[in-house]
C-alpha cells in the first residue's frame, strides 16, 4: 500500500520508459514495517534521511522517496520544465502521503476549497527544489543500470576491499604510463590497463546501489510560478509550512527538510497521525474512518467516527508511533472481531457498514488475489527482497 501511495515504479514512466533501480528503497520499506520502525522515523528518514549529521545506509536509502517521481527523457522537454515537474511531483506526494491533502491544487492558484494558498504551495516546494541532480534521464553507463546520480553504493566490506584493490592497481598503471618514455610503444601496458578498468566496471555494476536525495551546497531560490508555469517566476518565497497549520520551527536561518520532517511529527500537528491511523484502519476494514483517505480536506468525506479517529491518533503518538501496536489495537477490538453477517434490513440501512455494526467484508486487491491463487497452488515464492 505504501509503495502505491508514493508512486513507486520500476521504470521512469515516459517514452522509452527506461528501467529504474529503486530495489533498495522497496527493500527498506519492507524491512521498516517488519522491524516496526517508528512511524515518526519512517517519515523522517524518507523526507530527510540524507540530512542527518552522519546518515546511516538505511537513512540514505529511505531518502530515495524524493526520487520516485516520473523522469522525462532528455530532449523531451526543456530541462527547466522537467525540473519544475519533478519538484511539483515531490510536493504532491508529500501532501498526499503525510498531510492527506490535495496541495497540488494550489500549484496555479489558491486552493478553491482548502486553506492552502499558492504561496503555501511554493513555500513548501522550496524544500524540494534544491536537489543536486540533473532533471532528466542521465543514466550511469546507459539506461539498463536504472541509476541516475546521486546514488550510493551498497557494497559489502569485502566488495569495497575488492574495489579498493582495483583502484590501487589502476592508479599504479596510470603512474607507470606517465613515466613511460613512449606510451604508444608499450600497444601491452595500455591493453592491460584498459582490461583492468573494464573488469573494475563490470564488478562495480554487480554491486547494488540506491538512488538518494542530495542537497546542493548553495540554496536555489524559489518563486511563486504565475499560473504554475515553469518559465513565469513571480515573487520569491522562503521555505515554510502552510500557514493554516502550526508554525514550523527552523533550526537555522534557512529551514531544512529535516526541520520539515520534525514539524510533521510534532505533537501539535493535527494531521500526520490522523492521516496515518486512517490509512491503517483502511487496510484492516477496507475503508478508512475518513473514506477519502487521500483527501482529509473540505472536499473529502467527514469521519464516520471522529472521536475514535482522535483517540487512535493520540494513542498512536503516545505509543511512540508504534505501527504494530496500532494494528494490534485495531484487530483485537470487538469492532473488528464482529461477524460480517447481517440481515437484509441491516444491509439496506447501512450497506457500506459506515456505522461499524458488523465485521468488515470487502473485496481483495488484485495483488492479494494473485497471491492467494499462488499460495493455494503451492507456487507462491516466499523469497523476500531483491529485484521484482
Amino acid at each position: 500500500y505504501w509503495l502505491d501511495l508514493v508512486r513507486f515504479a520500476d521504470s521512469n514512466g515516459m517514452h522509452k520508459d527506461f528501467y529504474r533501480n529503486h530495489v533498495a528503497y522497496r527493500d527498506w520499506v519492507i524491512r521498516a514495517f517488519n522491524d516496526n520502525l517508528g512511524y515518526d522515523d519512517f517519515l523522517r528518514y524518507q523526507l530527510a534521511g540524507d540530512l542527518y549529521p552522519q546518515p546511516s545506509r538505511d537513512q540514505l536509502i529511505a531518502s530515495g522517496f524524493n526520487r520516485l517521481h516520473l523522469i522525462i527523457d532528455v530532449g523531451t522537454a526543456l530541462p527547466e520544465e522537467s525540473f519544475t515537474k519533478n519538484v511539483i511531483a515531490r510536493v504532491t506526494s508529500v501532501g498526499t502521503a503525510f498531510l492527506g491533502l490535495t496541495v497540488h491544487c494550489a500549484q496555479c492558484h489558491d486552493h478553491k476549497f482548502d486553506p492552502i494558498t499558492q504561496r503555501d504551495f511554493y513555500s513548501l516546494s522550496a524544500f524540494f527544489n534544491n536537489i543536486d541532480a540533473e532533471p532528466e534521464t542521465v543514466s550511469r553507463r546507459g539506461p539498463k543500470q536504472g541509476l541516475q546520480p546521486p546514488f550510493i553504493s551498497l557494497a559489502t566490506p569485502e566488495q569495497q576491499e575488492q574495489l579498493d584493490q582495483f583502484d590501487q592497481a589502476i592508479a599504479q598503471l596510470t603512474a607507470m604510463k606517465k613515466l613511460a618514455a613512449d606510451v604508444e610503444a608499450d600497444e601491452e601496458l595500455l591493453a592491460f590497463s584498459k582490461r583492468l578498468e573494464q573488469e573494475r566496471m563490470k564488478f562495480d555494476d554487480s554491486i547494488p546501489k540506491a538512488m538518494v536525495m542530495k542537497e546542493r551546497q548553495t540554496v536555489r531560490p524559489s518563486f511563486i510560478l504565475e499560473r504554475g508555469q515553469y518559465d513565469a517566476p513571480g515573487e520569491q518565497v522562503a521555505r515554510n509550512a502552510p500557514a493554516f497549520l502550526p508554525p514550523l520551527k527552523p533550526s537555522a536561518e534557512v529551514a531544512s527538510r529535516l526541520d520539515l520532517a520534525e514539524w510533521f511529527v510534532a505533537t501539535e500537528h493535527p494531521l500526520t497521525a490522523r492521516v496515518a491511523v486512517n490509512r491503517f484502519w483502511q487496510q484492516c476494514f477496507g475503508v478508512g474512518l475518513v473514506k477519502t483517505s487521500e483527501d482529509l480536506g473540505n472536499q473529502g468525506e467527514v469521519p464516520s467516527h471522529p472521536e475514535l479517529l482522535d483517540f487512535l491518533a493520540v494513542s498512536f503518538v503516545e505509543s511512540g508511533w508504534d505501527v504494530k501496536a496500532l494494528l494490534k489495537q485495531i484487530v483485537m477490538s470487538k469492532t473488528y472481531r464482529q461477524s460480517s453477517k447481517s440481515t437484509p434490513e441491516q444491509f439496506r440501512a447501512d450497506a457500506e457498514n459506515r456505522l461499524l455494526a458488523r465485521g468488515p467484508r470487502y473485496r481483495l486487491d488484485a495483488e492479494m488475489i494473485r497471491d492467494q491463487i499462488l499460495a493455494t497452488s503451492g507456487l507462491l515464492s516466499k523469497k523476500m527482497y531483491g529485484p521484482s
